[in-house]
């Protein structure tokens, strides 16, 4: 099989996976939001906050490095990759239980620091899940780079089933956020148990005495502290608005951020396939910048009007899932709408400079984007409330953008080629002007059908336009099916 066939087919299985999942995780938020009240799904939504936020400083590179170590061995036999991967695995271990143990230690003070009375049990609760949910995400990493995709997706899927179902029976049961807690924690730990079987015999916690540590930390540091600082920053305004807002209007703005940041990271699951080809096309002295540029313009395609059709349907989305309680939700996901493209333009360049092992760059960009993310929020959030930190979100994101952009123009022996953006642009406009100009008679907040019909009218357009202005839909589509049968 080709590597373009290859990497379209493994695109097919995690996005396939992956829109499942979103759709199922997407519905567990809403179940959530409608059982838990107002106040008690606000606690939840800052107690997930606070794991994900620390998660990050429990990689410090690591995944990167599992990720990029696991892609260079791939086709190699399962005690190669043991030893290879044994050190990392030992280390990230080490790092996870030590901050998992000081989020338990630290449950009282957490809990007066958040405002939320009675909360030391939850955040005691919420430490077990951090450690429990990071060793679930460091492993699925192992399965990318081994370009398991279909039975990593299916893991994947599996797990948020579980999720839901274990949450929603639990709460049933009167145990109200303890129950979604607990729900949760029961499903990652199934779902680690069955992610065991598949890829046990690669992994080792033994650590491999003849491998240098220095060495072995190197490649992900400054990926590493890239990566950080840029979860820090998306996590950053639910920890200050929690701070000076409380714990409702986290639960409100998470809304906001999660149906953005669900969309975006659908389309940005290409990276997850694409990284392995890269890493192994640079590690043979090849320069991937052509799959970077291909990348780059299908995933313009799917990035232009998702970013559009969110920002125009962020009403009907609230009032139609979540209800008219969460009305201030959609102000804010209005401007983080700018999310769906940056999610797929910026980690499709992160991924190549990645694999090129230019990750100063990254580190250096993503620690001043984090600075200005976390200043913008301290000035415009006691000023603008959610608005103000989504504002603060996307000014950040795109001031790294354009670092990044900037740099690559100078600093890339070949070229980004930015003018495979101007169509799908083009396009999302003519398709945002249509559904503006359609929303008066079609009312996306009447119902879950009329919200429907106004997306696929949407893309209907779209696709049109696109097809009119020269990009080969009806080709991309034979591709990827011809791919994928």
């Amino acid at each position: 099989m080709s590597s373009s066939r290859e990497l379209i087919k493994g695109s097919v299985w995690v996005t396939s996976g992956h829109v499942i999942t979103l759709v199922v995780a997407f519905a567990t938020n809403i179940l959530l939001a409608r059982m838990l009240d107002k106040d008690n799904w606000g606690i939840f939504a800052t107690l997930m906050a606070v794991v994900s936020f620390l998660s990050t400083i429990a990689d410090l590179g690591l995944n990167y490095s599992i990720f990029h170590r696991a892609s260079s061995l791939s086709g190699s036999s399962a005690k190669s990759i043991r030893e290879r991967l044994s050190t990392l695995f030992t280390y990230k271990l080490l790092f996870i239980l030590l901050i998992g143990g000081a989020i338990y230690l630290s449950s009282g003070l957490l809990s007066e620091f958040f405002r939320i009375p009675g909360g030391q049990g939850y955040f005691e609760v919420s430490a077990v899940f951090f450690v429990v949910y990071n060793v679930f995400a460091t492993i699925d990493v192992v399965f990318s780079g081994l370009k398991m995709f279909k039975e990593g997706s299916a893991i994947s899927l599996a797990h948020n089933i579980f999720r839901l179902a274990f949450s929603y029976l639990l709460i049933v049961f009167g145990m109200g956020v303890n129950g979604a807690l607990l729900g949760y924690l029961s499903a990652i730990s199934i779902s680690v148990l069955v992610q065991h079987l598949f890829v046990g015999k690669y992994i080792s916690i033994m650590r491999d005495k003849s491998e240098d540590v220095k060495e072995t930390l190197t490649y992900g540091f400054f990926f590493g502290i890239g990566s950080l600082a840029t979860v820090i920053a998306l996590w950053m305004d639910s920890i200050i608005i929690g701070v000076m807002m409380g714990a409702t209007a986290v639960g409100v703005y998470r809304i906001s951020l999660s149906i953005a940041t669900s969309v975006g990271g659908l389309l940005g699951v290409v990276n997850k396939v694409f990284f392995p080809f890269l890493a192994s096309s640079e590690s043979k002295g090849i320069d991937s910048i052509g799959q970077l540029n291909t990348a780059l313009k299908y995933g313009a395609f799917f990035a232009f009007p998702a970013m559009v059709g969110l920002a125009i349907a962020s009403e009907g989305i609230v009032d139609v899932f979540y209800t008219s309680q969460y009305s201030d939700a959609v102000l804010p996901m209005i401007i983080l709408s700018y999310v769906c493209f940056d999610m797929i333009f910026t980690s499709l360049v992160i991924s190549y400079l990645g694999a090129r092992k230019e990750t100063g760059i990254l580190a250096s960009s993503s620690v001043a984007a984090t600075a200005i993310n976390f200043i913008l929020n301290i000035v415009m959030i006691p000023m603008f409330g959610l608005v103000g930190a989504a504002f603060a979100s996307i000014a950040s994101r795109i001031w790294n953008a354009i670092v990044l952009i900037l740099w690559s123009k100078s600093g890339l022996k070949e070229k980004i080629e930015f003018r495979n953006l101007i169509i799908p642009f083009l396009g999302s406009l003519v398709m945002g002007a249509v559904l503006f100009l359609a929303s008066p008679y079609i009312n996306p907040s009447a119902s879950i059908i009329a919200l429907g019909f106004f997306m696929g009218l949407g893309m209907a357009v779209y696709a049109v336009t696109e097809q009119a202005l020269g990009f080969d839909v009806i080709g991309f589509g034979k591709k990827v099916v011809h791919a994928f049968v």
